[in-house]
């Protein structure tokens, strides 16, 4: 395709002008082909290219003329008067100034000025209709019509006013009906100072508004879950959120009654805690200690060694384990009517296990070893071992000694893995509320 579409533009830009001028004509391109006749006439000065720019455009003038009869014929005003009056290039008064400039007789020209006195009586009839509706508070047939004289006296100011009608007639529609989310939305359309649609859009919003009120949730001494709630629910611009202080008894005397869509939040926090336990588990190794003492030994020519002996490490592996299970119920009321509208439930568990090392050994961790001093301790002098990585990765269960998470933190941070999808959960439902109107 863009090689087809470069061959192309590559073809028509090596065609001279009179035969572009030639393709313009057999394609009844009338604006192109009396544009390309001036050309080829300033080009040539030939009596031939002469009379084809006379031809070429007493037939576009021609061309004009039809186009904006049909225009006037529809109410089209717009359209047409840019081309009675308009000052682009392919408009009439720009062919009759080039005419002129060419000393070109145009032969229908005196049917230019009776078309424009049809277009100026029928369009004064037309836009003195479109204001009758407009008064007459007919603002969809108003609107229609001053769209099709835009530009023209004062048919922008008229649209525009109409506009604001139509929106503002729909925008009170759905404040009627109760959708003041929607009222809203439609109110915030229109300009601030258009009658009292800012009036309107501030009540729209007052009377659109959910309040959500988050009680406590039984066995949540720290609320997170209600805190977490209130901070997922603040960027709902139609919801206001109360909080209280309390359990949700089955009444809602401690909240002040508006005419907004009220919701209340409740539910209750069972956790269980198992643990700490501890259990002792094979060492599943073997190890040593490099010691400082030495032993004195005779090489086979005579010398004399000393290599650092060592000796056995005894040590125990077990394992600490504190398990924490939650679960969630939680319950969406209708404050009105007393009915639930949601409720569900959600467990969580988390463990907490650490791999405890102990030792009795009156030598510092750093000179553990895991490999089999018999063989290596004989191989280097007292200055030379050092433990490699494999004896530093063992030597760091005994230097780091884990700390077990205490119960309380176990419990929170398992309540805040339910956190995120409770919130999200209850704000899905509200969502769907707020949907409705």
């Amino acid at each position: 395709m863009l090689a087809l579409l470069f061959l192309t533009i590559s073809t028509t830009g090596c065609l001279s002008i009179k035969e572009r001028l030639g393709n313009a004509e057999r394609g009844g391109r009338t604006a192109d082909a009396f544009r390309l006749s001036v050309e080829y006439d300033d080009a040539e000065r030939t009596d031939e290219s002469r009379a084809r720019m006379i031809r070429n455009a007493n037939a576009h003038f021609d061309r004009l003329l039809q186009v904006t009869e049909t225009h006037i014929d529809n109410n089209r005003f717009a359209a047409a008067y840019e081309i009675l009056v308009g000052d682009e290039r392919d408009g009439i008064p720009s062919v009759l100034a080039t005419a002129d400039r060419r000393n070109i007789q145009i032969d229908g020209r005196n049917s230019f000025a009776t078309l424009k006195t049809l277009a100026d009586a029928r369009f004064d009839s037309y836009y003195n209709e479109a204001l009758g509706m407009y008064n007459r508070t007919d603002f969809t047939g108003a609107l229609y019509r001053f769209e099709q004289t835009r530009g023209l006296r004062e048919s922008d100011r008229y649209a525009a006013l109409c506009r604001n009608e139509l929106q503002y007639s729909a925008a009170a529609a759905e404040f009627s009906a109760g959708n003041y989310r929607k009222a809203y939305a439609a109110f915030g359309k229109l300009p601030s100072d258009f009658k009292d649609a800012a009036a309107k859009r501030r009540e729209s919003y007052e009377r659109g508004k959910i309040t959500v009120a988050l009680y406590n949730f039984a066995g949540d001494d720290a609320q997170v879950l209600k805190n977490y709630m209130a901070r997922t629910l603040s960027d709902e611009p139609f919801v206001e959120i109360i909080r209280i202080n309390g359990p949700f008894r089955g009444v809602t005397n401690d909240i002040i009654q508006n005419y907004n869509e009220m919701l209340l939040v409740s539910g209750s926090v069972s956790s269980h805690i198992t643990g700490p336990s501890f259990r002792q588990l094979d060492a599943a190794s073997e190890a040593w200690i490099i010691t400082g003492e030495t032993r004195e030994i005779i090489r086979k020519d005579g010398q004399k060694r000393y290599i650092r002996l060592a000796k056995p490490l005894v040590f125990t592996v077990g394992e600490t384990n504190t398990a924490a299970k939650i679960k969630v119920e939680y319950e969406i009321w209708e404050a009105e009517t007393s009915l639930s509208i949601y409720s569900n439930s959600r467990t969580a568990e988390r463990n907490d296990r650490a791999r405890i090392y102990t030792e009795n050994s009156r030598y510092s961790s750093e000179l553990f070893t895991v490999h089999n001093p018999v063989s290596d301790t004989l191989n280097f002098p007292i200055t030379a071992w050092k433990p490699s990585d494999y004896d530093r990765k063992f030597q760091k269960n005994f230097l780091e000694k884990p700390s077990p998470l205490s119960p309380s933190v176990l419990l929170n941070g398992t309540l805040e893995d339910l956190q995120y999808d409770i919130a999200r959960e209850v704000r899905q439902i509200i969502g769907k509320r707020l949907e409705g109107k």
